[in-house]
């Protein structure tokens, strides 16, 4: 139980507290975490936390940060109730100009350190964490950071105590209770708005906020919890659907300190980036984004086994085994004399090669091994790649490779080594048997200018830069300044740079800039003690004046480091680029029908998988993982991220073709931002018309640009999402919530699959593996075709009685009563203020909200529950309007979400109507792409939608064939 606190009036003195006063208070906070953090001990008994309250902790999970955050938070409020103590009766508001660095000092280890940001690189693209979007501001935006207030907080202590007290002085009445009273199962369906209203609002809100809470430190908070933590919704013992436990459990949010990391009221974190910038498809970090990535090589990458069939030799024949059985294509491991492999006498030496014809990259080397009862199989061996049939002369693939018993195959990475003979030597006396040897070239191309080697593309530049400078326009290629690792590729440099001058240096990339004496390849590697180098006798200099290296002047090899400053010729080194589909995200085939369109991939993280435990098995049927945690809270969801992991896919592919020359991290990131570009056109362009209305859209500016560009971004603009947004307004689409998700076949015959009861869904993938009902795909087609319910202050039982409940169908938790809950967790201000600040009257008693709530029943309702008109909870009040002409939600939300949406769009620099984002040409092609078409490319049998997937089909909208919708032209983006 939540200990209340009455706002008290702090007396003001005349000092702040001192340094050392502070230091004192942090390291006795710091002292106190210490204890309360300790895991429980031993034969403490920790609760059980029930299914529902398992899966609502999942969807509200933490990163590290998060928690490093909310701990720097408490450390903060635990220094502010110190000086607040009688001892030192410092007023709550002087403790809020405290500006010490013992205090600001506290988030540097966390995401809110102030960062400089790096010159912008050439192409420019986001960060995955958003910082730097904004240069004079690089934190706004970002992920990790806390939300912003556009009114102040109401807690009940004025500082972090939830808002409790009622007007009168009375508790508020409980959330379970302005739920069951406001808040009913009574369903009306629009006549005018599908499914997809709600679903993809549900989308992008997993694109732009998640609010994280305290539930994963092991905490449950049973009903009779004094945790402070915890503030649990007290349930009556006359509740029709809860009585039979005293209240719903519930965790705070986790806490975050201030913007400056300053003492003062509580504020709450945003885990994700606040853009939108597709982040629920890519994460909000590079870490989450790298998981996320196809990065394997492809099969094409390797080319073509270029031993099959050609000529070869060797030392002796013995049993018949002549040298051509190694390149027949029988990989039969197991010895059968004259059929299968090769066989050697036993002598010293024995040796095999085979001739490719002529001189080719040598990448790997697989070789079968001969399996039988006897010794007589490799056991050591040395591979040689060269222009010489005398195998031995040829120079090495590594040294000795050591064959594990039972070992049937080994490859051996040649890295690229150039020959036309690939031969096997042995280093003993011993026979040599082999079955089958397969030789791959590593397959791809360099870029203009470059010149191949290995694996590896190289470009000297006789124009003289500093060493940064040269590292940026190597940068601009996708590549680093050269690292010669070793004797073979330092020789191929000095060839190539005497080949361009014999009289100039040249920059490569090693350095100690960052770290004196210890220097670093460009590629983050270290130069280790016996790696290979070439300095000049008597360097490098250890003296700080000299960090940066590069070749002397002329025509030999020598090493010598200089100051960085000075002006050099420079070698670019960029990766081989594939010819394949690259820059791919990581789905996995439909398990029962692979010619289907691939699906998300399945959970690779633990927080992915926690949320469906009861649904997971040894077969394929398992969660997915995405760009955010709650990507398996609901089928209708999953399906959306399934679709744009296909499209981002699906563009991936084409680009490949088109630009031959990107790289794979090139065509990720190009293919990412059309991703998030089109997401931008989606919510501006198709979303919010329907749920803000044409008043709103003109009052807040959120039209799309009809020509040119847009002209608006502000960098004074903060992009940061809202308390009050996140955690009331833009949960009105839980008022659109149907008990159901129809399932639609690709002609739209009702009646013909089963739809999916949302109480059954919660975290359940079966449905979209359930390929007879016809998967991700006919949920897409139900969301277009089915209608959404109303928007009102009704919400379905399937979220107020059977919220994440286990076993599914029985009783869960309620979401209406956790969505006033968590706002008065957060301290937010009551509805009238909100109406005030959007620009309405402030009402003074609950008729005079009669222009707003016209339904008399509704007021009444209020009335009941609530004692006075400013005790009203923003969300259910927001809820209890009615809706703007033309829109869905009314003017409060539309106020809320319009003032969000404003500054998403002002206050983001990589905007996809900003000047440099895109040419013309590609500009016209995002903005004439629909969602309707993104979802006609990407799922298996739709040949048929409206345009407006957003409203039903109607005189106007009518349903159309896929291939009259536009298509985006991908050619406009070829270099």
């Amino acid at each position: 139980m939540l200990l209340i606190v009455t706002m008290t009036p702090w007396t003001v003195v005349g000092r702040s507290p001192t340094d050392a006063e502070l230091r004192q208070a942090i390291e006795l906070a710091k002292a106190e975490l210490a204890q309360r953090t300790k895991v429980f001990s031993a034969g403490d008994i920790i609760p059980k936390e029930t299914g529902a309250q398992h899966k609502l902790g999942v969807v509200h999970s933490s990163t590290p940060m998060s928690v490093e955050l909310s701990q720097c938070a408490w450390v903060l409020e635990n220094v502010a109730e110190h000086f607040m103590s009688s001892q030192y009766n410092v007023s709550f508001e002087e403790l809020t100009r405290v500006a010490s660095t013992n205090l600001t000092s506290m988030c540097d280890v966390t995401s809110m350190k102030p960062v400089t940001c790096d010159p912008p690189a050439i192409p420019e693209f986001r960060s995955a964490d958003g910082r730097c979007n904004n240069r004079a501001h690089p934190l706004w935006g970002s992920a990790e950071q806390p939300q912003k207030r556009l009114l102040p907080s109401e807690y009940s202590d004025g500082f972090k105590v939830p808002r409790v007290t009622a007007r009168n002085g009375a508790p508020l009445p409980s959330a379970r209770q302005v739920s069951s009273t406001l808040h009913e199962d009574f369903r009306k369906s629009s006549s005018v708005n599908t499914y997809m209203v709600m679903q993809f609002g549900q989308f992008l809100d997993h694109d732009i906020t998640l609010t994280p809470n305290f539930q994963e430190e092991g905490l449950v908070c049973e009903c009779d919890s004094q945790d402070d933590r915890c503030f649990n919704i007290p349930v009556s013992t006359d509740d029709e659907d809860f009585s039979s436990t005293p209240c719903i459990t519930f965790a705070r949010s986790r806490s975050s300190p201030n913007e400056g990391c300053r003492m003062g009221p509580r504020q709450q974190i945003n885990q994700i980036t606040a853009f939108i910038d597709a982040s629920n498809v890519y994460g909000s970090s590079e870490e989450e984004m790298e998981a996320l990535r196809d990065t394997e090589e492809p099969e094409e990458m390797r080319g073509p086994n270029l031993a099959l069939g050609r000529p070869t030799g060797q030392s002796s024949v013995a049993f018949s085994g002549v040298p051509g059985r190694a390149v027949d294509g029988n990989t039969n491991g197991v010895y059968n004399s004259g059929q299968s492999c090769t066989h050697t006498r036993t002598v010293v030496n024995s040796w095999w090669y085979v001739d490719l014809g002529s001189s080719h990259h040598i990448d790997e080397v697989v070789i079968f091994n001969r399996q039988d009862c006897c010794s007589e199989r490799l056991n050591s061996f040395r591979l040689h790649v060269g222009d010489s049939p005398d195998v031995a002369s040829n120079p090495l693939c590594g040294g000795d490779h050591v064959v594990t018993s039972g070992q049937e195959t080994i490859s051996v990475d040649c890295g690229g080594r150039q020959g036309r003979y690939v031969g096997v030597l042995l280093p003993t006396r011993q026979p040599l048997t082999l079955c089958e040897v397969q030789v791959y070239e590593a397959q791809g191309i360099c870029p203009p200018g470059y010149t191949r080697y290995r694996r590896s593309c190289f470009k000297v530049t006789q124009t003289a830069k500093d060493f940064t400078s040269a590292a940026a326009s190597c940068a601009e290629d996708g590549g680093i300044l050269a690292t010669p690792k070793d004797n073979a590729t330092n020789t191929f440099l000095v060839h190539l740079k005497n080949h361009v001058s014999t009289e100039a240096p040249f920059w490569f990339g090693l350095s100690d800039r960052h770290v004196e004496g210890e220097w670093r390849w460009e590629d983050g590697t270290i130069l280790r003690d016996g790696d290979f180098t070439d300095w000049l006798p008597g360097e490098p200099e250890i003296s700080g004046r000299e960090d940066c290296v590069n070749f002397l002047a002329g025509a030999g090899s020598k090493w010598n480091d200089v100051p960085c400053r000075r002006r050099r010729g420079y070698i670019c080194q960029v990766d081989l680029i594939s010819t394949s589909p690259r820059g791919l995200l990581k789905s996995r085939p439909n398990p029962a029908d692979p010619e289907k369109k691939e699906l998300l991939p399945g959970a690779m993280a633990e927080e992915f998988e926690m949320g469906c435990p009861d649904h997971e098995s040894d077969g394929e049927e398992t969660c997915s993982q995405a760009g955010d945690v709650r990507v398996n809270e609901q089928p209708g969801l999953t399906s959306m991220h399934t679709v744009f992991l296909r499209e981002h896919n699906r563009i991936a592919r084409q680009l490949s073709t088109i630009n031959r020359l990107w790289n794979g991290d090139r065509v990720f990131l190009e293919t990412r931002k059309i991703v998030g570009a089109l997401m931008q056109k989606i919510v501006y362009g198709e979303d919010l018309p329907h749920v803000l209305g044409p008043d709103a859209m003109v009052r807040f500016n959120l039209s799309l640009t009809e020509d040119g560009f847009y002209q608006g971004y502000d960098e004074n603009a903060n992009p940061t999402i809202s308390n009050a947004f996140s955690t009331a307004a833009y949960r009105f689409g839980h008022s659109l919530v149907d008990d159901k998700f129809t399932r639609a076949t690709p002609d739209y015959t009702p009646g013909t699959k089963c739809p999916i009861q949302l109480a059954l869904s919660f975290f359940n993938p079966s449905h979209i593996f359930d390929n007879d009902q016809g998967g991700p795909d006919s949920i897409i087609r139900g969301l277009i075709s089915q209608s959404s319910e109303l928007f009102d202050r009704f919400m379905v039982s399937g979220l107020t009685k059977h919220l994440f409940a286990d076993p599914p169908g029985s009783v869960g938790l309620d979401l209406a009563a956790l969505n006033i809950q968590r706002g008065r967790d957060h301290g937010l201000p009551g509805y009238n203020a909100w109406r005030e600040r959007c620009g309405l009257h402030r009402a003074h008693g609950f008729d005079d909200l009669e222009a707003e709530i016209p339904d008399w029943v509704t007021r009444h309702r209020l009335s009941s529950v609530y004692t006075d008109v400013d005790d009203i909870d923003l969300f259910a009040g927001g809820l209890a309007e009615k809706s703007v002409p033309g829109g869905v939600v009314g003017p409060t939300f539309a106020c809320l979400i319009g003032m969000q949406f404003r500054e998403l769009r002002m206050g983001d620099r990589f905007w996809f109507e900003n000047s440099g984002q895109f040419t013309p040409d590609q500009l016209a092609e995002i903005k004439n792409t629909t969602l309707a078409r993104i979802l006609c490319d990407n799922t298996d049998g739709t040949t048929h939608m409206q345009p407006d997937v957003f409203t039903l089909p109607r005189t106007g909208n009518e349903m159309v064939a896929c291939s009259s919708l536009r298509q985006i032209d991908l050619t406009k983006w070829q270099a």
